[in-house]
């Protein structure tokens, strides 16, 4: 190297250096790492990526240690309506007639039942004895109360989705609450009347008409 400066040679060629000097021949130069040395203690890694993490000082996250571990079996039950919203008619609750309800025959799971619509009520509601005598699944709910006009009140702690109901052979899907009502077997209040769209009602026959499925349903 000393021989090459005295004679002011190039360090990578055999012409003389001068500024702008470029080396007709110019030399690649690759560099191997050996792949059973431990890179991770190589300075020259060190110095290239100083932010990369060490896998093996990496902790697994506990999730991932578990990859076959199951949902809970007992998840907690959904969230009841506000108590505060749920009106029950004394017509719903007793049985007792009432001009603004129309009461028809329809069918669950073939079994004729006795349906009450109630403007008056806010829900659905269900008989637990209904459900019992059908087999109808019954999901828990955090039980509430649920106050009568009469000031009685009736405790609900469940409810049945997606009940198929026919009625004159149009079926409707429709989730009940379970309530230990008396008259009806079923009441079908506000909550079902809003998924009518417009509906006609002649409370002096007593009749409702309304368009389900695109053809006209009359119940008396």
């Amino acid at each position: 190297m000393q021989l090459r400066r005295s004679k002011g040679l190039c360090f990578n060629c055999d012409e003389r250096f001068h500024t702008g000097h470029r080396c007709k021949h110019r030399q690649f130069l690759l560099l191997l790492g050996d792949e059973d040395s431990d890179t991770h203690e190589d300075p020259l890694y060190a110095l290239l990526a100083p932010n990369v993490p060490d896998p093996t000082q990496t902790p697994i996250p506990s999730t991932l240690l578990t990859p076959n571990q199951e949902p809970n079996p007992h998840p907690p039950p959904p969230s009841p309506p506000d108590s505060e919203l749920f009106q029950l008619s004394l017509q719903a609750a007793t049985g007792q007639p009432s001009p603004r309800t129309l009461r028809f025959t329809a069918t669950i799971h073939n079994r004729r039942v006795t349906v009450l619509v109630d403007s008056g009520s806010s829900h659905n509601i269900i008989q637990p004895r209904i459900t019992s005598f059908l087999h109808l699944p019954v999901q828990p709910l955090s039980s509430f109360t649920v106050m009568v006009g009469n000031g009685e009140h009736l405790h609900c702690t469940g409810i049945c989705n997606d009940i198929p109901i026919v009625v004159n052979d149009h079926t409707f899907s429709i989730s009940l609450y379970v309530l230990p009502i008396q008259g009806a077997d079923v009441v079908l209040g506000v909550q079902w009347l809003q998924t009518l769209g417009p509906f006609v009602s002649d409370f002096t026959i007593p009749s409702m008409q309304f368009y389900p499925h695109d053809s006209l349903l009359t119940i008396t």
